[in-house]
């Protein structure tokens, strides 16, 4: 895997139960999720730009790499705090 355009990691909170990480059902074929952020921290998720990669950290594990697909910020009317996402695809997850 070309790790040269790693750039950003990205502490997920996950806010279900403690024997499973967030974004982990997704689906096998396409690989393909929005990561989201906080409503406030917009313009911290509009930084990683077309093609980056993220690396996931939950729980103090590295979980996922994801590149970024596009450069769209979508944000969602929800009553919760994470509002804003960002389009990527998993390149590498690790065993759960």
């Amino acid at each position: 895997m070309d790790l040269t355009q790693l750039k950003w990691t990205k502490n997920v909170n996950h806010q279900g139960d403690d024997k499973y990480w967030a974004y982990q059902n997704i689906d096998p074929d396409l690989n393909i999720f929005r990561l989201n952020w906080k409503t406030e921290q917009a313009e911290n998720a509009r930084k990683p730009e077309e093609g980056e990669l993220i690396l996931l950290r939950q729980r103090a594990k590295v979980t996922h790499i994801v590149k970024l697909l596009n450069n769209t910020l979508y944000e969602e009317p929800t009553d919760g705090e994470f509002g804003i996402s960002r389009l990527v695809q998993v390149l590498w997850i690790a065993d759960y």
